[in-house]
């Protein structure tokens, strides 16, 4: 299945007219073929109207969108980078792709949001050296956020505000919750020291967070613009500092706050880098969100069968020196093991493997796992993804025991 047809339908279009895996949209010989990077640039961008056009709500204008989208790629030299490799050229459509789902203009006075290279480095598999490579990534803006939450169903109206050492701020939970916040005059109000987002919606109720200094840069180690010491100077920590503060908060409220399913993917992935997952058969975070490592715990464990293997365990006689004890003999047939974690994997796959430590199991398993579902997966990803667990589990079921061990 392509990314074509993983798209969901909206607005009462059919399931994805919109594009194949941008891998496929270009091939890698393109300016071979006489084009120069730009028209190489301009044609995959061009090729990805007929995707906006779905994404996009009725009355937009899906070829004025993409002109946006080669406009910022135009007028940012590493987002050009990008085409340098599938990795990049994958990460920038998609970028533009994730943008059309809510609506939000890239690179535009309206500041909805962005589309940012960032630099990723590549790890060396079995096939090929490490490397570097230029991605994208859609950034969603304080204004944009905004306007995702007010499109929320029972929203009347939200708003985010940030607090200044002189302002007279108090706040209070409980049954009688006030907040109340007077800002000092102009000039006056001193260092950043809180943000406070509210919620008013349609049946009269409201709802509000705030947030603290520490909160707040706590979420802010996870930018990477400000980590890097480089690009320090230039993120928008440093040069939007009151909306960054603002954004923080709305993020916040936006675990309260009904939103539009594709405006919550859009958040969730904010600031990431896309690719297309083929198990799920969608667009998703080529990594982890740190803010959400929490809610990807799964909430049961996941039950398998063990299955036997004939292959004895080791004679303790010929355990080499320093190696763990060998494990004790397999579970029968019928027993049951839990697997909720790349661990739980690496302990259910040592049955065939009893005297190889379950580091060395975990890493081969990263390494497999990969090269069968033809993603590069880190440790962590896996371990967060127990669709792909069970998968994998299932394919290690269906291989001899030898092979399986391999």
């Amino acid at each position: 299945m392509s990314v074509r047809d993983a798209l969901p339908p909206r607005n009462g279009a059919g399931p994805g007219t919109a594009v194949a895996p941008a891998e496929a949209a270009l091939p890698m010989n393109m300016p071979e073929q006489g084009m120069s990077l730009i028209e190489v640039i301009t044609t995959a961008i061009e090729q990805q109207t007929e995707a906006f056009t779905v994404l996009l709500p009725a009355g937009s204008d899906p070829a004025r969108f993409s002109r946006l989208v080669l406009i910022a790629i135009k007028s940012t030299p590493d987002l050009m980078k990008c085409f340098d490799s599938p990795e990049g050229r994958s990460s920038i459509l998609f970028a533009g792709l994730q943008a059309a789902t809510v609506n939000l203009e890239p690179n535009t006075p309206t500041q909805d949001g962005w589309l940012l290279p960032r630099p990723r480095k590549i790890k060396a598999t079995r096939n090929s050296p490490e490397r570097e490579v230029m991605e994208a990534e859609f950034a969603i803006g304080y204004r944009g956020l905004l306007k995702l939450m007010r499109r929320g169903n029972n929203v009347m109206d939200v708003r985010a505000r940030a607090v200044r050492q002189h302002d007279l701020f108090d706040y209070e939970y409980g049954l009688d919750e006030k907040l109340v916040h007077r800002p000092a005059p102009a000039g006056e109000r001193g260092d950043l020291t809180h943000v406070w987002a509210l919620v008013k919606f349609l049946n009269g109720g409201t709802s509000w967070v705030v947030m603290d200094k520490e909160q707040v840069h706590k979420r802010r180690e996870f930018s990477k613009s400000w980590k890097s010491e480089r690009a320090r100077p230039y993120s928008p920590w440093t040069v939007w500092t009151d909306e960054m503060w603002c954004k923080t908060g709305l993020r916040e409220l936006s675990k309260i706050v009904e939103m539009d399913p594709w405006a919550a993917a859009a958040l969730l992935n904010d600031e990431q880098t896309l690719r297309f997952d083929p198990l799920r058969q969608a667009l998703v975070s080529a990594e982890p969100a740190p803010w959400d490592e929490p809610d990807n715990e799964p909430s049961t464990p996941i039950t398998v069968t063990a299955t036997p293997t004939t292959a004895p365990p080791p004679a303790a006689a010929t355990t080499p020196a320093g190696t763990p004890p060998p494990a004790g003999p397999p579970p029968a047939a019928g027993d049951e093991l839990t697997i909720n974690t790349l661990a739980d994997l690496a302990t259910w796959k040592g049955v065939l493997e009893p005297i190889e430590s379950l580091g060395k199991r975990r890493a081969k398993l990263v390494r497999a796992a990969s090269d069968y579902f033809g993603t590069e997966y880190t440790a962590a990803q896996l371990e967060a993804d127990e669709g792909a667990l069970t998968l994998y589990r299932n394919h290690l079921n269906s291989l001899p025991d030898a092979q399986a061990a391999g």
